[in-house]
């Protein structure tokens, strides 16, 4: 597994692989075990930006508002769009594929 740049496109929270603080996300094509929750969504853009994407009244993917730039060193800062500059929060790429995506939140 390799830790480039994620690949644009939808990735789907696959929650049941989490392990501590690391968030794993699936391409959206890839068949995830029905759950009862909701999940949470990022949305690789092709300018290497991050959106996060939350589940809308009609439970399809809406955005947040969040928009996560990338900082460098496979770091991402968030940015809320109309807010003066990026937040302290945001997010490190630790594995990226084709076929995973492996987060932790900072």
């Amino acid at each position: 597994m390799g830790t480039a740049a994620p690949a644009p496109g939808l990735w789907v929270h696959s929650f049941e692989e989490d392990r501590g603080d690391q968030e794993v996300y699936r391409p959206e094509s890839h068949v995830l075990p029905p759950t009862r929750g909701r999940r949470r969504m990022l949305q690789v853009l092709d300018d290497g930006s991050i959106r996060e994407m939350g589940p809308g009244p009609d439970d399809r993917p809406h955005p947040t508002g969040t928009v996560l730039k990338p900082a460098g060193m496979n770091r991402y800062t968030a940015q809320v769009p109309g807010e003066p500059g990026p937040e302290s929060s945001g997010l490190v790429v630790l594995t990226a594929s084709d076929t995973i995506l492996r987060v932790a939140r900072s």
